[in-house]
């Protein structure tokens, strides 16, 4: 399991790599953050140290567990958080894509 967590854990790191890229872009031409909570976070220290601090805090936590203590349970949550930054990063692509270059 442990591997499987391993990884797991690199694709959510990707993912959320993506994440930050496709907002930054999409707050580049104009768009807005629509998390009231990173929203504040971004305007307290900018964008792309936002966009990195709020990733670090949310995604280390979860991929240090899956590695330290790995079960099903952890396994679950990666997969699921997986599904939710996959889903996010499809909405941020999607966004994109209608932007007039």
């Amino acid at each position: 399991m442990l591997i499987l967590n391993i990884i797991l854990s690199v694709i959510l790191v990707l993912l959320n790599v993506w994440d930050v890229y496709t907002t930054y872009l999409i707050l580049g031409f104009g768009g807005r953050e629509l998390n009231p909570l990173l929203n504040w976070v971004i305007k307290k220290i900018g964008v792309l140290p936002g966009l990195i601090a709020s990733k670090t805090v949310c995604v280390a936590p979860y991929v240090f567990l899956s590695i330290t203590n790995p079960n099903w349970l952890t396994t679950g949550l990666l997969v699921v958080l997986i599904g939710w930054y996959a889903w996010v990063v499809r909405g941020n692509h999607n966004v994109i894509m209608r932007i007039n270059f």
